[in-house]
């Protein structure tokens, strides 16, 4: 990616925020989610959570989340993200999902696309109950 930025992570969490202090809390990261029948739309409460580094410093930069099937290149559905550097050149970026659709049982790329390219991803596997809810 031009300017050097890195990804130091990307994960879906039931829960993230700031606290007052600015650090980051995050709660219960999964990979996998049992849903009863589909199309599923994503309940409330669900973030897709990213940290980047080596960003433009004072700056802020704007990068892309998309939704796609794994067995399909069509994007699904997308949000904007304005991620701000700050002094340190590190980015973090907590994006609600909630309300993102599901409208088949299988697996989901959630990428963060920067100036047309897929930066990082993160799959999301969209399966039948199994009696558990993540891995």
């Amino acid at each position: 990616m031009s300017g050097g930025v890195r990804c130091k992570f990307i994960l879906i969490a039931e829960n993230a925020h700031f606290d007052k202090d600015n650090l980051m809390t995050i709660t219960r990261i999964f990979n996998i989610l049992g849903v009863n029948s589909v199309p599923a739309p994503t309940e409330p409460g669900r973030f897709c959570v990213v940290s980047l580094w080596d960003g433009p410093r004072g700056k802020n930069a704007k990068f892309t989340l998309r939704k796609r099937h794994m067995n399909s290149d069509k994007v699904l559905e997308s949000a904007n993200l304005d991620v701000d550097f700050g002094p340190t050149g590190r980015g973090r970026h907590i994006a609600p999902i909630q309300g993102f659709v599901f409208p088949s049982y299988g697996d989901y790329a959630f990428e963060i696309v920067y100036d047309g390219k897929v930066f990082a991803s993160e799959l999301l596997a969209v399966v039948p109950p199994l009696g558990i809810e993540s891995v």
